[in-house]
């Protein structure tokens, strides 16, 4: 592990995008440091990491050609949608390939950064950062890139009146098998909440969705293809995309609207869309449907947008 100094640039994170921080700055000849809670790399996808939100079912819902970094493509045996272990493996390999791994300070929290404002100093930042000991110490450095994610802090709704059941937030789910022989009631059909119905259905006794408006659901394949990579490289002009997308959309999962949710009002793609094997959800152990909140459910899990704050998934 190198020592910061102040002429450094300080990267808070080592996930995906403090990676590609780190190797921007090295590739331009700037100095950096950067400071990692975790004990490794990888961020969100480290599943082993104190802030880490996924869950052990977790793949990647873009495909692995629009989502690797361009000069170090992932390997051909990784599927084209990796699981949260490939991908927790291809960022290591990537920080070991260019040598990113000595200029990061593991299992250290950063707990203040403060702007240097004497007149008879150059400038800069000052990090504050506490090891695994409990030990705190500060830093100079000329510049601060924050790249400590937005999802790892969980947004919890509050409801009126009682609910005897288990509430839970997908920020800590880790595995279905907490669903065994449950009623489910899942708030949001958002990229987790359909990974978690997936999940569900093959254990809960029931499983009911809440939503408030209509969704898109694209099928991880079009026509033997990743369904983001088919106009790669040659984008369209929005509406006729848009256009296009939900004619495409129409024929291969049909009208959500027939499993109980509302109908679609907005064009395609002008909201993130839901990307999830939706026959899966309508087949397995239990039923999945569309319903008002039922406060009968036994367990509650709750898959609404977590916050923006220091990390999201």
């Amino acid at each position: 592990m190198t020592k910061p100094n102040p002429s450094s640039y300080a990267i808070i994170g080592a996930g995906p995008t403090g990676l590609a921080a780190a190797r921007a700055l090295q590739r331009y000849g700037i100095e950096w440091h950067g400071y990692e809670l975790a004990s490794d790399v990888g961020g969100l996808w480290n599943i082993e990491g104190p802030r880490s939100t996924m869950y052990e079912s977790a793949h990647l819902i873009s495909s692995k050609t629009t989502t690797q970094f361009d000069e170090f493509p992932m390997r051909d045996e990784v599927a084209d949608y990796p699981s949260h272990g490939d991908l927790r493996e291809y960022f290591t390999d990537f920080a070991k390939h260019f040598g990113l791994i000595d200029g990061f300070s593991f299992d250290t929290e950063v707990i203040d950064t403060e702007v240097i404002n004497d007149e008879q100093s150059s400038g800069g930042w000052l990090v504050t950062t506490r090891d695994a000991d409990g030990n705190e110490s500060t830093h100079q450095h000329a510049g601060v890139i924050a790249a400590n994610g937005t999802l790892s802090e969980p947004t919890i709704p509050t409801f009126a009146g009682e609910f005897g059941g288990e509430i839970m937030h997908t920020s800590a789910y880790k595995s279905a098998r907490i669903f065994t022989d449950k009623r489910v009631l899942i708030i949001g059909a958002g990229n987790s909440g359909c990974d978690i119905a997936v999940d569900a259905v093959h254990h809960a006794k029931s499983i009911d969705m809440s939503v408030r408006r209509g969704y898109y659901f694209v099928p991880k394949y079009l026509f033997g293809k990743p369904a983001d990579t088919l106009n790669q490289g040659k984008p369209l002009p929005p509406k006729i995309k848009q256009a296009i997308d939900t004619r495409i959309l129409r024929q291969f999962t049909g009208d959500p609207s027939r499993f109980g949710f509302p109908s679609r009002t907005t064009r395609s793609m002008s909201r993130t869309p839901s990307s999830t094997p939706w026959c899966c959800i309508t087949r397995g152990t239990a039923t999945c449907r569309c319903a008002p909140m039922s406060i009968g459910s036994k367990k509650l899990a709750s898959a609404s947008k977590t916050a923006a704050s220091p990390n999201t998934t």
